[in-house]
């Protein structure tokens, strides 16, 4: 039943739900008319073709107990999807989850109920992936291990980017 649970944390990777919370996130900051972190979210995007050529660079292959279904996935078109270092899915969490659990330090009329919330399940949700992804057996630790690294560099530097771009506007405004 646990295993299970852990197992399912891999969903918000696959496209349907990951659409979906990116569209929620994307209408909160709408609503907001906050076309920076609007931009900074559609950021978060590219983790995966970012994810995907780290893996066609390294070229490590699946683990042993890997085996597909048979069917040919679209993210294999692209083959890099049959190399698992880093995990793209622990890369996307890491950024994705990891700058909306920023964002909750940087929001100043962000609702306490909804701040913790976000907080927790964000935090949560980037821990457990790894787990599911070596419990699922399509990736070693050092996979995870290195997704949280690559996902982590990348968010640092979406960061970095979203604060010089508020300076710049910042210092536009008052001109």
């Amino acid at each position: 039943m646990i295993k299970e649970s852990i197992n399912n944390i891999s969903i918000f990777g696959g496209s349907t739900p990951f659409i979906l919370l990116i569209f929620i996130v994307f209408i909160y900051f709408l609503s907001r008319r906050d076309a920076l972190r609007i931009f900074t979210l559609s950021m978060t995007v590219f983790s995966y073709p970012y994810s995907s050529f780290l893996k066609g660079l390294f070229k490590v292959t699946r683990p042993i107990s890997y085996s597909p279904d048979g069917l040919i996935k679209w993210s294999n078109i692209f083959k890099s999807e049959m190399y698992s270092l880093p995990s793209t899915h622990v890369v996307f969490y890491t950024v994705f989850f990891g700058y909306l659990l920023y964002t909750t330090f940087t929001i100043k009329r962000f609702d306490s109920y909804l701040r913790h919330f976000v907080r927790i399940s964000s935090f949560t949700l980037i821990v457990l992936v790894g787990i599911s992804r070596v419990s699922l057996g399509v990736h070693n630790v050092k996979d995870v291990i290195f997704g949280y690294v690559c996902g982590l560099i990348y968010l640092f530097l979406l960061i970095k980017v979203e604060r010089f771009l508020a300076r710049i506007l910042k210092e536009k405004q008052l001109k």
